[in-house]
């Protein structure tokens, strides 16, 4: 028995010495295949050393008890079937193992696309539709549907301005000139040298400090403010902008002249900006002129404009030169013709010399060439011509000329009337809905406006025209957002919380049924803002977004100061909100509602304020005052500041 365990163990030490030198053998040879010799040396000469650390076939074969075939000796076929009967029967990565988990992952993809896309199947569609299902199911179904959030931040606005018809009407320096502008030059030098200026070296005229000097000089003053005042309107160097709004506030407030824009002036500018007198204003009746008279304002005849540039120091030839038309493709077709001809009947007129000249010639013109060099000349090239895209108006142009028509409004009152002040309210309350305009970028200025023109119209005027203002509302917008966001435009002065109230009210009546009409809110009361509150539904098919703009619109319509008389109205109003605030339940699905409710409850609050005001002076300083001096009181007592360092003093002392 202990004979065989020996022998089987020196079988095992063979077997791992015959292992171990295989494997020895085959590193050596590894690493010197690889480069790297036994003694380090790299050269060619150690390729026999190389070879003697190769183990051969029979060598192998017979430590490794195995035969080994070489399969370049046989058939490609036979290799093949060779290489198949030596592959294992069960593989993890096997080829159709990956082809199958590659269609699984194709099959998800679309599924996935699918739901993205929200293709649904019928019968997917028929059980969203709740249809088959019993009523617990449906009712379960309807308080976890969730729905999208529609209550926006800012107001949708609407399109004014068309950028593709920005300065349709007038331009500088093509049609935009002193001259258009009706500029009649006198005999002093100031105006020959502004009409022989070019427009780049004009600009750098039209200086504040330089301005205050030449003025008393200039021969028309107003139709070379009125120049003024348009270019400022297209202007697309800020610099040069703000330069000529600081000369026009000189004019205005150095008493050099009583010009101040008309409403002509303030309706060409927009219309040049892209859009028409219809739809800033549709009530032509307020204006002395009419659409035609903007479009064909700065539209001149060729006549008077080579008569124009003459006036300017130019001459005919050069106007024309500005807009090159460059050769008539059938002058040079009939020259080419001609020239043909010529060759063919009369070639012993041609020396070689010639000919060589006029195939040359010919071969660099070209129509292509041609239209390019025409684009060049014009100094526009063909690509950029088409990369060219509308921008529009600049806000800061805007911007500028609405702070100019305000500070005109309030110095030079006496030169609007009442129908220009309301043509002017009802131009600038339209424009601010513009799109470009909806982040309310320049509602600043626009409120400054209003606060100007309403103190502008004189007290005996002031009832019928709020009247007029109240009637032409409808032409300003039909969305609910747009109509809060006119409202809150209002000033907070006086006049403007009136404003607010009747603008509140005339808006509800377009969303609202009531049995008040527009001529009573001329003078705003609180029974008005309750019959609509009154006319509020809440229900399961509310339009909460339109709801939250008419929560907007009553807190508007009842002011910052009602009267002692209409506390019953406030009170009832409370009751109603607080009925209407119980109806609608908090759903973190229904983030609209969520909203809507908060701001009834707010609402409430602010009307408890006001009862509790009425009667006793401001409302600051009789209830929101001793609130807050209440408060502090209960606040606990700390340490002054000068104990906090006496303490810190004595700490370091010690």
């Amino acid at each position: 028995m202990t004979s065989v365990v020996e022998k089987r163990h020196v079988s095992s030490e063979k077997v791992s010495d015959v292992d171990s030198s295989a494997v020895d053998g085959t590193e050596k040879a590894g690493q010197c295949i690889t480069g790297k010799a036994i003694d380090g040396d790299t050269s060619d000469d150690d390729l026999p050393i190389i070879l003697e650390y190769i183990p051969s076939k029979l060598t192998l074969e017979k430590k490794l008890h195995i035969k080994i075939e070489r399969i370049d000796d046989c058939d490609t076929a036979e290799a093949e079937m060779h290489c198949q009967n030596n592959q294992p029967e069960t593989s993890l990565y096997s080829l159709d193992q990956l082809l199958a988990d590659h269609n699984e992952d194709v099959k998800v993809r679309a599924m996935v696309v699918e739901l993205k896309n929200k293709n649904t199947s019928p019968l997917q569609q028929k059980f969203l539709n709740g249809e088959d299902l019993l009523p617990e199911h449906k009712a379960e179904l309807e308080k976890m549907n969730a729905v999208e959030k529609k209550i926006c931040k800012l107001h949708p606005g609407e399109m004014i301005f068309d950028i593709c018809q920005f300065k349709s009407l007038f331009s500088f320096p093509e049609s935009l000139t002193l001259t258009s502008c009706g500029f009649l030059p006198g005999l002093s030098r100031t105006d020959q040298a502004m009409l022989s200026l070019p427009p780049d070296q004009l600009l750098e005229f039209l200086s504040p400090e330089l301005f205050r000097i030449v003025f008393p000089a200039i021969s028309s003053q107003e139709k070379f403010l009125t120049f003024i005042f348009y270019l400022l309107s297209i202007s697309p160097d800020f610099r040069i902008s703000h330069r000529l709004h600081e000369i026009l506030h000189v004019v205005l407030h150095g008493q050099l002249s009583t010009w101040t824009p008309s409403t002509f002036d303030v309706c060409i500018i927009l219309c040049n900006y892209g859009t028409l007198l219809s739809n800033i204003c549709p009530d032509h009746s307020l204006f002395n002129f009419s659409e035609t008279d903007l479009m064909h304002r700065f539209v001149k005849p060729d006549s008077t404009e080579s008569c124009h540039a003459t006036s300017q120091g130019e001459d005919a030839s050069t106007t024309e030169k500005k807009l090159p038309r460059g050769y008539e493709t059938f002058n040079l077709k009939l020259i080419t013709q001609f020239v043909t001809d010529s060759l063919a009947v009369r070639s012993e007129n041609y020396s070689p010399q010639d000919c060589l000249a006029l195939t040359l010639m010919h071969r660099f013109v070209k129509p292509d060439s041609t239209e390019s060099c025409h684009a060049t000349s014009q100094g526009e090239d063909a690509s950029t011509t088409e990369k060219k895209l509308p921008r529009g108006y600049e806000t800061f142009n805007l911007k500028l000329i609405t702070q100019f028509v305000t500070d005109s409004l309030a110095v030079r009152s006496e030169n609007y009337s009442p129908q220009d002040c309301l043509a002017l309210t009802l131009i600038f309350l339209r424009i601010s809905l513009d799109h470009k305009l909806s982040d309310g970028q320049l509602s600043w200025d626009f409120e400054l406006y209003f606060a100007a023109v309403i103190n502008a119209v004189a007290p005996e005027h002031w009832n019928n025209w709020v009247k007029d203002l109240c009637g032409h509302l409808t032409y300003l917008t039909s969305d609910h957002h747009n109509t809060v966001y006119l409202v809150g435009l209002m000033p907070l002065v006086e006049r403007g919380h009136l404003l607010r109230r009747v603008l509140s009210l005339a808006f509800m009546l377009e969303f609202l049924p009531s049995s008040d009409g527009a001529e009573n809110f001329l003078e705003p009361k609180v029974k008005y803002s309750l019959n609509f509150l009154k006319a509020l539904q809440i229900n399961r098919e509310t339009d909460f977004y339109l709801t939250w703009s008419i929560v907007h619109l009553l807190e508007s319509s009842v002011g910052p100061d009602p009267s002692e008389a209409e506390a019953n109205d406030l009170l009832l109003m409370i009751d109603f909100l607080q009925q209407k605030s119980n109806q609608i339940r908090d759903s973190i699905y229904q983030v609209d509602q969520i909203v809507v409710k908060d701001q009834l409850i707010w609402l409430i609050s602010k009307l408890k304020l006001l009862v509790k005001g009425l009667g006793k002076g401001e409302l600051f300083d009789s209830v929101i005052a001793p609130v807050m001096v209440e408060h502090v009181s209960n606040l606990p007592e700390e340490e002054s500041e000068d104990e906090t360092n006496m303490d810190t003093s004595e700490r370091e002392s010690e």
